[in-house]
């Protein structure tokens, strides 16, 4: 099940941002790569691997994502 939350700051971004937990890798990449420039630690779009549930952002995102099609993330947007 999806979570969504808007915040003030985390992966990188400064700024307002809307995130959507628990989501799967395969549809974590699709999205990124589609709407954004497919690398998780950069762009609009930015990604961290889950490892609990609706867990807190991180500061610096891994540069990369893994397909393991286990794995879940937490998906980010910046609002502009």
């Amino acid at each position: 099940m999806e979570s969504g939350v808007v915040g003030t700051s985390g992966l990188g971004f400064t700024s307002l941002i809307v995130c959507s937990s628990n989501l799967p890798d395969k549809v974590a990449i699709a999205v990124d790569t589609q709407a954004d420039d497919g690398v998780s630690g950069t762009g609009q779009i930015r990604a961290q691997l889950q490892t609990q549930a609706n867990p807190n952002t991180v500061a610096n995102p891994a540069s990369s994502y893994v397909e393991t099609s286990v794995s879940q993330y937490l998906v980010c947007k910046a609002l502009l």
